[in-house]
């Protein structure tokens, strides 16, 4: 990708003012009268961070192999269909791996936003300051106060909207268009710069050229129809898996239970999965009455069971 941009760093503005003692930022020095450039210096590491290479987790390559073995079983493949896979799974991984020059960038618009709150906190410092101070009413103060709630509530958004399908808060290289406006943007300097953060890239890099003759890349926030779609699949995948999770706490100890019966064997198998599933359940619920109340409604479950099955073993016996 030609980068088109180049920027020349303004030098730094000299001490003005104190700084933080045998802080890791003692360097740093705040001009309490125009923050900006504190906040910016202070910032400036996380502003633009270079993308490791994605790597795939180990159930993510399981799945992925699962598919490739199933689809050589079947009928009628030849050795050459599998040369043909081999050759465009290798494709599709180099397309992944490239961006142009070998690198993607992400830029994280919290991280301004958290940028614009630190300045309106050190505005808002000011004013309360110079109130105690001078006993009179700084002027302006009540409009930097509504500006950092309104700051605060707006980072809030931006992290609820951080759990969506795709974060319309980061400016990420992971996606074509996206790399392509950030390269058009990052001059060589800042490429090239071997102080620049990494971050992990969370999900696959989007080739730059694709075999579609309209490059149809993945749309800004994605379409309507699309994110409906994944968001539906992605709570259909994690109801199966508390499905899962809660048939294998009532139907494990049970096997467990029947198979090696005994009064020694009921009482461990109860306090384990109880102690087991109360640590599951505080994972997934917030409020610790819920917790609470869940957890006591599943060991009444295994403790009627236990009391059943030594009723039962007694009944036998005698």
């Amino acid at each position: 990708v030609q980068r088109k941009v180049t920027f020349t760093e303004a030098p730094r503005p000299g001490p003005k003012d104190d700084r933080v003692p045998g802080s890791s930022k003692d360097r740093i020095h705040l001009d309490r009268e125009a923050p900006g450039d504190f906040v910016i210096r202070h910032h400036r590491d996380s502003l633009v961070v270079r993308l490791e290479d994605y790597e795939p987790g180990k159930l993510q390559s399981t799945v992925a192999g699962m598919k490739t073995k199933l689809s050589n079983l079947r009928p009628g493949k030849s050795p050459s269909d599998d040369d043909k896979d081999d050759e465009e799974a290798q494709r599709k991984k180099n397309a992944a791996a490239a961006s142009g020059d070998g690198k993607r960038f992400r830029i994280s618009f919290a991280e301004v936003q958290r940028m614009k709150i630190r300045k309106l906190q050190c505005q808002l410092v000011r004013h309360v300051v110079k109130m105690r101070l001078d006993g009179h009413e700084s002027p302006g103060w009540e409009d930097t106060l509504e500006k950092y709630i309104k700051a605060l509530q707006d980072h809030v958004y931006m992290e609820k909207r951080s759990k969506s399908i795709r974060d319309p808060f980061l400016a990420t290289g992971e996606y074509a268009v996206d790399n392509y406006v950030l390269n058009c943007n990052i001059d060589n300097i800042l490429a090239d710069d071997p102080s620049i953060k990494l971050a992990s890239s969370l999900r696959p890099w989007e080739p730059h050229q694709t075999r579609d003759p309209l490059h149809n890349f993945e749309p800004i926030c994605g379409t309507r129809s699309g994110n409906i779609a994944r968001t539906w699949y992605h709570g259909f995948k994690n109801r199966v898996v508390l499905a899962a999770l809660g048939g294998a706490f009532l139907i494990g100890p049970m096997w467990l239970m029947v198979l090696k019966a005994g009064d020694l064997t009921g009482l461990i198998a109860t306090t384990g999965f109880v102690a087991a599933f109360g640590i599951t359940i505080a994972y997934f619920l917030e409020e610790g009455k819920d917790v609470l109340a869940s957890t006591a409604a599943y060991a009444a479950v295994l403790v009627v069971f236990v009391g059943t099955s030594t009723s039962s073993q007694a009944d036998g016996s005698g």
